[in-house]
């Protein structure tokens, strides 16, 4: 039989067993030289002249079809055979194939950044349906605009009591079991919470639930890229990552107003709750690929010497903050510390605008541009589109100056005085200028600018408690995280109370309270911040004076009680 030589398209391509070409219709049998005999080419596939041969011939007539690692391949020029089958790799391709081989191509951790990005918009639009649904159940049950915000206010409450756990549980136990727990709690919660409506007590709680979910889902993605991902990089991730808060605003406020009103309000609950459960399945299948792919990446997820010491930190100062293992967080030493004591009010201040406009961002543009429910929630989509943009051009900026040598410090307190500077002056604009407010069009624009701009907090504030310790990132943004629970508990509820005592005036209620301290943040920010490596386990983590004064008081109130109990021994006696 004569033979000729034919080439494929990549070593890879040999690889690929021969019934894949029969499933794509090829007809032909490729041949590699050297290859071991052991399979048999059936008698339709030889040259007509061959076929009229004895059985003692059948043995000349095996082809090689064990793929092997060369690049030359001789393929049998038979009547019929489509060299081309062979040459395209011997398998069927399709969309799915390609869509397959391109997520292949994908490196883990930008898998395990859109994982946690995903986490994020489920997050978002788990807040988001409340504050749209929020109107048809006020409404319902005859709530004042205090009631409604004391509702919104609830979920803080959980909010803020699970942060420094929820920071402590990832550092101990790893962001990547923490987060698939955060996402049952709060959609569990989600689910259930129509069956509460009925009961103010019962409703609070429910968002109290929602709020100890989605405390542990900061810190658990926190920590998850402080392991895995460059300090050259981070600033991307992290824009990337949270990113997925701002896509999970514009999803929820186009959906949810559609659901309610062909299904009613409490099917948006039961609809989010499930997609919740949805997600825990697709991110565990996540991180079994993850570590089939690329077990370097699945180490340095779990606890342990080699994630506290990932080359993903060590740009040469992350060492200082990763050496040693000690049994417990050093919350004393943080608080002690006064960047991080900047840090905890920088984000109490980028909290304050978010929480408070998030809460009554499609209220105020219901009483203001006199639209209903859905033409306002669909105003309110600008500022998240708005945010998507400025957190990419603020990660990718800051990564991009990073690597071309300026210092990191600069870059993160540049980015943070445009994340509070530019919404302050957004605001102020609106509050005193009657001419400018009083425009629908330009009242959009100054809200859509604020909230956007905002959004560089993710290449400054969001970047520092890994800039400072990447061993105890996700703690300190735990510990952080408790001052910046705080507005959505005082904020919210005083936004309320403040319209039904202001004579519904947004500018008092709303824009001035976000205006004074996104201006003390940036003030804080750029003189007390710090974005040095600090070794957080040699700091002093000691107690407190006033713990040693309280320590004192228990054993003297200790001692006094055994007194009491022997005087009233004694006296029983005689």
């Amino acid at each position: 039989m004569k033979a000729s030589s034919c080439s494929l398209d990549g070593a890879e391509r040999l690889m690929r067993p021969m019934a894949g070409a029969r499933a794509a219709g090829a007809t032909g049998i490729g041949c590699l030289r050297g290859a071991p005999r052991h399979r048999w080419a059936p008698p339709a596939l030889r040259p007509a002249a061959q076929q009229t041969r004895g059985p003692t011939n059948i043995a000349t007539q095996r082809r090689f079809v064990q793929p092997q690692p060369r690049a030359e391949v001789l393929c049998s020029e038979v009547e019929g055979v489509d060299s081309r089958a062979v040459t395209a790799g011997g398998t069927a391709e399709g969309p799915a194939a390609a869509w397959t081989e391109l997520w292949e191509g994908v490196p883990a951790r930008t898998k395990l950044t859109v994982g946690c990005a995903s986490a994020f918009m489920l997050s978002n639009m788990d807040k988001v349906n409340l504050t749209i649904a929020i109107l048809p159940i006020a409404h319902e049950f005859g709530w004042s605009s205090t009631v409604s915000g004391l509702v919104q206010s609830s979920f803080f409450w959980g909010f803020l009591i699970a942060q420094m756990p929820g920071g402590s549980l990832s550092s101990r136990a790893g962001g990547s079991r923490m987060l698939p727990t955060a996402v049952g709690v709060w959609s569990a919660a989600t689910a259930l919470l129509p069956f509460a409506a009925t009961s103010m007590s019962a409703l609070c709680m429910s968002r109290v639930a929602v709020g100890l979910g989605e405390a542990l889902a900061p810190s658990a993605i926190i920590d998850m890229l402080a392991r895995t991902i460059p300090a050259e990089k981070r600033a991307g991730a992290v824009s990337t990552a949270f990113s997925g808060l701002h896509f999970g605003s514009i999803i929820g406020l186009i959906v949810t107003p559609h659901v309610i009103d062909m299904f009613g309000w409490r099917s948006v609950f039961f609809l989010y709750g499930a997609l919740g459960v949805g997600w825990i399945v697709g991110f565990n299948m996540l991180l079994e690929h993850i570590a089939e792919r690329e077990p370097e990446v699945a180490r340095l997820l779990k606890p342990g010497g080699d994630a506290a010491l990932s080359a993903a930190n060590s740009s040469g100062k992350a060492a200082c903050s990763s050496a040693g293992v000690q049994s417990g967080v050093p919350y004393r030493a943080m608080l002690r510390s006064r960047p991080v004591q900047a840090l905890m009010l920088t984000h109490f201040a980028h909290n304050w605008f978010q929480y408070t406009m998030l809460a009554w961002l499609p209220a105020y543009f219901t009483d203001t541009l006199q639209v209903d429910l859905m033409h306002a929630a669909q105003t309110a989509l600008l500022p998240p589109l708005a945010g998507i943009l400025a957190s990419q051009l603020a990660g990718r900026g800051a990564d991009f100056l990073i690597g071309n040598g300026m210092p990191l410090p600069g870059v993160r307190k540049a980015a943070q005085c445009i994340a509070f500077l530019g919404p302050a002056a957004l605001l102020s604009l609106l509050t005193f200028n009657d001419e400018l407010s009083s425009s629908a069009g330009l009242t959009i624009a100054c809200v859509t600018g604020a909230l956007g701009l905002s959004s560089f907090s993710l290449a400054g504030l969001y970047c520092t408690h890994q800039d400072l310790s990447p061993k105890y990132a996700s703690a300190m943004l735990g510990l952080t995280n408790v001052s910046g629970s705080v507005p959505g508990i005082v904020g919210v509820a005083l936004t309320g109370f403040l319209l039904d005592n202001t004579g519904g005036s947004w500018e008092l209620a709303l824009f001035a309270p976000s205006i004074l301290w996104l201006t003390a943040g940036a003030v804080v920010y750029t003189s007390l911040g710090k974005n040095d490596p600090i070794n957080l386990d040699a700091a002093g983590n000691h107690p407190f004076a006033w713990e040693e004064r309280l320590s004192g008081l228990h054993r003297g109130w200790s001692a006094l009680s055994r007194s009491a109990g022997k005087l009233s021994a004694l006296a029983r006696r005689e």
